[in-house]
């Protein structure tokens, strides 16, 4: 898994 992956996940989960 790659850094912008990470990114897009933890702002995924910051946008709930």
């Amino acid at each position: 898994m790659t850094s912008h992956q990470l990114q897009r996940c933890l702002v995924s989960a910051g946008h709930t």
